[in-house]
């Protein structure tokens, strides 16, 4: 057997948010025999495809029925796709999905990859009740085998690294697949460390192919021999997916570009590393008798221990550490309202806080951390706009996330909502009130959406003479046009009737669905209210150029709203919905000449 170079990591899907999606379709089926195979009697399709899989071809008809952009294969009733039946001409392996949903959900302790049974976590995902500490468990019990005698905490080497170097770059992310024992993790930092000293010294670190390059010459110099191409693959994919896994933790965060992508521990968090580094100590999973032997076996293959709840304490699960966590947040909070001597945590009674700390229990220090997270989400909130907003890095943050949503689906739409309210809020003057209606946490990253109940909008922004009411949307295809639009539609005409002025919808989405420019298209004309109900529709590229013209020119919010409204006056002046989008790229080029 060849030497082994690196571990692997599932990438299909790499998505965390799309698998826990993807999992109730699974848990309608856990009576089922998903290893049952029948032979294929479908004469269009048994010659390609001579086995079927019932059980599996009844998920993915399942969960195609349910997607935006769903497969052709829905055309076809349920019966005649289990039976063998396939969209004209397709021959693909229709199964594959599923297969990769079950083994990649078994990489996590969700699910037996062999009989698509759902672990005591996974069934906890399924009633959304996995919390991202849960997620946070699943990877610190991650134990890869790597021969038959010797196995890694991917974890450790992660947690280490980031203690070290405080944030790390995809790129850099890559040599934590060339680790393949605990105490090699000093190599490890070596490694890093190299790649950051040449990688600084590049004539352009957006020369992909000289990044690549240098990845693999760095590899060469601390690893074992390993295949270019598998290096590259590491670098591009195995890095994506790893870093999508430690974002549904909630304990890490992301922002930039491709594999410049930089991977960090928010200031609030910081305490919980330095315990998941100091303290917390990695458990093997339990040795399995095999021929009368004790064996170490990996995670996956220990599914019983791996997919339990509730058989891993956290650092911050014990008082004394729990203590040190609101102490560490008591600190943080003090030096935020250090200028506002009469606010509940400002230094003076933070210290009398902290001295009746000693005798508090559990849920006491559980009750105090949470209205700690209160006051410092809006305190932070409250210096981004006034102070941080408009600066050039907030500006260039935000451009910069717009991208990240549009390539990396992880959150995309609970970000999509979070950074459309900062854009807003990053427009030139003071003379605007951007509301938003979701909740972010302490350090304005995003938490829930929107509660989507009594008629409530994303967000407002509220001028001298005019109310904006941006909605968004990660949602295509019919779905967009039937919920999404229609959503956009009843905002704008709750506000108008509350308020005297002019309001305006803007609906953004990754793409505009046909039948939702066409909607918004009458709308802008007449509505059964006797009267236009204006929503401009707008990709997602297009409003980030939009914004990264005003920035540049410092437009204000006015001068944003002034624009909208040009849009939406030009669709009363045009006879069909299809010149709408060719006027609204018009517009959007006379914009950028300003």
């Amino acid at each position: 057997m060849a030497e082994k170079t690196n571990f692997n990591w599932r990438t299909a899907p790499r998505s965390i948010a799309k698998l826990m999606a993807w999992l109730p379709y699974f848990a309608q089926f856990q009576q089922a025999n998903y290893q049952a195979a029948v032979a294929n009697q479908e004469p269009s399709t048994m010659a390609k495809i001579p086995v079927l899989y019932p059980v599996r071809r009844a998920i993915r008809y399942a969960i195609e029925s349910d997607a935006d952009d769903p497969d052709p294969l829905t055309q076809l009733t349920l019966a005649d796709f289990v039976a063998g039946q396939q969209p004209a001409g397709d021959f693909s392996d229709k199964e594959s999905k599923v297969r990769q949903i079950v083994t990649t959900a078994e990489q996590y302790g969700l699910m037996d990859a062999k009989t698509a049974r759902l672990t005591p976590v996974g069934q906890r995902a399924v009633a959304g009740q996995l919390s991202g500490e849960d997620f946070l468990v699943q990877l610190l019990k991650m134990y890869v085998m790597v021969d038959e005698q010797h196995g890694v905490f991917p974890m450790r080497t992660v947690l280490q690294l980031m203690a070290h170097f405080g944030a790390l770059s995809r790129n850099e992310l890559t040599f934590v697949f060339g680790t393949l024992d605990d105490a090699a993790v000093p190599t490890t930092i070596e490694a890093v460390q190299a790649f950051r000293t040449a990688y600084a010294k590049l004539p352009s670190r957006n020369d992909n192919r000289a990044v690549e390059a240098l990845v693999i010459k760095v590899w060469h110099q601390f690893y074992p021999a390993t295949a270019d191409r598998k290096i590259i693959s590491i670098q591009h994919d195995y890095t994506d997916a790893l870093r999508r896994a430690l974002e549904f933790t909630e304990l890490f965060y992301s922002h930039g570009r491709g594999t410049a992508m930089k991977l960090r521990v928010s200031a609030l968090n910081q305490p919980k590393l330095q315990q998941l580094v100091n303290d917390f100590a990695f458990v093997l999973p339990p040795k399995q008798s095999v021929d009368g032997h004790l064996v170490q076996k990996s995670a996956r293959e220990t599914l019983a221990w791996f997919g339990a709840v509730g058989n891993l304490p956290l650092p911050w699960d014990q008082p004394d550490a729990r203590l040190q966590l609101v102490e560490d947040k008591l600190d943080h909070a003090a030096r935020l309202f250090a200028a506002l001597p009469d606010a509940p945590y400002a230094p003076a009674q933070v210290a009398v806080i902290k001295a009746n700390l000693a005798s508090a229990s559990i849920q006491q220090l559980k009750d105090l951390e949470s209205a700690l997270d209160q006051a410092v989400l809006a305190q932070t909130e409250l210096l981004y706009v006034q102070k941080e907003a408009q600066t050039p890095a907030a500006r260039r943050e935000i451009l910069e996330r717009f991208d990240t949503i549009l390539t990396d689906k992880d959150q995309a739409a609970l970000w999509l909502e979070v950074n459309t309210w900062r854009a807003f809020v990053a427009l030139s003057g003071q003379d605007k009130e951007v509301i938003h209606h979701f909740q972010m946490n302490p350090d304005l990253t995003p938490k829930s959406f929107a509660p989507g109940t009594g008629n409530t909008p994303d967000m407002e922004v509220h001028l001298a003479s005019s109310i904006l009411v941006p909605e968004v949307s990660m949602m295509a295809g019919t779905v967009q046009w039937e919920h999404e639009a229609s959503s956009v539609i009843d905002h704008v005409i709750k506000i108008s009737q509350a308020s005297p002025k002019p309001t305006l919808g803007v609906f953004i989405s990754a793409r505009i669905n046909q039948r939702t420019l066409w909607q918004l298209f009458l709308l802008n004309r007449a509505s059964w209210l006797g009267q236009p109900v204006p929503v401009v529709p707008l990709t997602i590229k297009q409003f980030s150029a939009m914004m990264q013209v005003a920035y540049a020119t410092d437009a204000t919010a006015q001068e944003v709203a002034t624009l909208l409204e040009q849009i939406s006056a030009a669709a009363r002046q045009l006879t069909t919905y299809i010149q709408w989008p060719a006027t609204i790229e018009s517009a959007l080029a006379a914009w950028a000449r300003r």
